[in-house]
């Protein structure tokens, strides 16, 4: 018969006839390195290895300068991720980018790892668990953020280690297992806010075990050491709010800014739109082009009976929370928090894989095992398959832009990091066509920081300048300093937005080489 679990205390035989893995055993082990290894890999091996544009791009300079400080906020300066990357730029022989980027992959890899272990422990089948980690491993976002510059992978595996650590104490009735649950949970918001959205949950099932201590072995001193550990694991963030504060800033500042940063309207926003549901749906379908997105809502319900009670109504919670979080969420980039989702996703895939090959006869479980696992490993060419015929049609480029260097379809589509030069070109164009002592403009600020790194890499001079200049109309003060260069015989650069539609500069000339213009002065 199907495995089914209970939260009473069971004894070691009970447990290993439920299918739930000892932590000490040999089992378990193996499972979580075989995943990580295998995920470490694929996502070492295709990563970015240097400069990156955008958010990864700032966060990148700001680890190499040793700047913890964000122009948008405290929101937006993730001490955790700031301090990891920020260690292996300065331990790592390797390119600083890459050496950077490792750590995203490092977090990515052990989330996977956790999860391939908390299904293993729920006597879920090796091949719906792999199905199933496998499909969020290729997960276009989940594999974007894992190969680029990315504080959010850090978010997955703190998550996914509380998932293990609140299902060991389910077990075990071993208090320890929570005080060390809210610390990785503090440890989790001191690398980003993402994770608050799964304290209240835990606060309300750590109360009921409360009131409930004399089942659950819960005693009553973990009132105070529960809090405790968990602000000690917000240890990171509190000393920059602290730091904050010591400048000059009122409390409520200080707090406003640790929560919203300068987004306060966006991550309060209540609206959810039409569009916003679809974009949604759309972003699911093309991380899961597999058979794993049915199996979702099936998992969903066949949870019920796999999972110990109050784990699977803590998932569905959390699901449910981040899922409402992410879908009202109004900003630009709004595809990239849905890999919380997935996370979900994957697990309740994995369930759901499990129930359809129960009720399927022997010869058809094998078929659809075979299908599932073919499905999941063509994923990859899905995306590359997308971006060839999108842009071969020329369809979405508006989305896709025309920036400098970069195939927009390639950027957008497929989610690795390797291979993708249009950074590097654009580098290597504007060092060979500026001067020791030029100035480079930058017409958007988010692609000015590959070149910042290149500066302090030592590749470019520092007598550089690297000034970011956005559209027109433009101040006085910043034509005249322009022309103040050009007369002093400098090279000034400009990179537009759109590498066919420079903006115009009153007064001067644009000499295009590339996808970058020479500026000058008129004849």
């Amino acid at each position: 018969m199907m495995a089914t679990a209970t939260d009473m205390p069971i004894d070691r035989d009970e447990r290993a006839k439920d299918g739930l893995i000892t932590s000490t055993s040999f089992g378990n082990v193996r499972v979580w390195l075989i995943t990580f290894l295998i995920a470490f890999a694929l996502y070492a091996l295709t990563g970015n290895k240097g400069p990156q544009w955008q958010d990864s791009g700032e966060q990148q300079i700001r680890m190499m300068e040793g700047r913890i400080e964000h122009m948008h906020g405290i929101a937006l300066m993730h001490p955790v991720h700031f301090y990891l990357g920020r260690w292996a730029y300065l331990l790592l022989p390797l390119e600083a980018g890459f050496a950077i980027t490792l750590v995203s992959a490092l977090a990515a890899a052990v989330a996977l790892a956790n999860l391939a272990v908390l299904l293993a422990w729920y006597n879920i089948s090796a091949v719906a668990r792999y199905c199933a980690v496998g499909g969020l491993m290729l997960a276009h976002t989940f594999f974007e953020h894992a190969t680029h510059t990315e504080s959010y992978m850090l978010v997955a595996a703190t998550l996914t280690c509380e998932w293990l650590m609140l299902a060991v104490f389910l077990r075990s009735r071993r208090w320890h297992w929570l005080i060390l649950l809210f610390f990785v949970n503090g440890l989790g918001i001191a690398n980003h806010m993402l994770a608050t959205l799964a304290t209240p949950v835990y606060a309300v099932v750590s109360a009921y075990f409360l009131l409930r201590r004399d089942e659950y072995k819960v005693p009553l001193g973990s009132i105070v050491v529960i809090p405790l550990a968990w602000f000690v694991g917000l240890a990171p963030l509190l000393m920059v709010m602290y730091d904050d504060y010591q400048q000059g800033h009122d409390l409520i500042a200080t707090l406003q800014s640790t929560a919203f940063g300068t987004y306060a309207n966006d991550v309060v926003n209540t609206r959810v739109s039409l569009k916003g549901v679809g974009l949604a749906l759309g972003f699911c379908g093309y991380n899961f082009p597999n058979i794993l997105l049915p199996l979702v809502p099936v998992g969903l319900i066949a949870g019920r009976r796999r999972l110990t009670r109050l784990l699977y109504v803590c998932l569905l919670t959390q699901a449910a929370i981040y899922g409402l979080f992410v879908i009202r969420y109004s900003i630009v980039d709004q595809y990239s928090y849905f890999f919380v989702v997935y996370i979900f996703f994957a697990v309740f895939a994995a369930l759901g894989f499990d129930a359809v090959r129960w009720w399927l006869r022997p010869k058809r479980a094998l078929w659809f095992a075979w299908l599932a696992a073919i499905s999941v490993a063509l994923t990859p060419l899905i995306y590359m398959a997308t971006a060839a015929t999108l842009e071969a049609r020329g369809m979405l480029r508006g989305m896709v832009g025309n920036k400098p260097y970069r195939n927009g379809y390639q950027a957008f589509f497929v989610p690795w990091g390797v291979g993708d030069s249009h950074v590097d070109q654009l580098n290597n164009a504007i060092m060979h066509a500026v001067d020791e002592d030029g100035a480079v403009l930058f017409v958007e600020r988010m692609t000015s920081f590959a070149l910042h790194y290149q500066q302090i890499q030592g590749r470019l001079s520092s007598d550089v300048s690297i000034d970011v200049i956005g559209e027109g109309p433009y101040a006085i003060e910043m034509l005249a300093d322009i022309k103040a260069k050009l007369n002093e015989g400098r090279t000034v650069v400009l990179v537009p937005r759109d590498r066919d539609h420079p903006p115009a500069l009153p007064g001067f000339e644009l000499a295009r080489t590339g996808d970058i213009y020479l500026v000058r002065l008129p004849r």
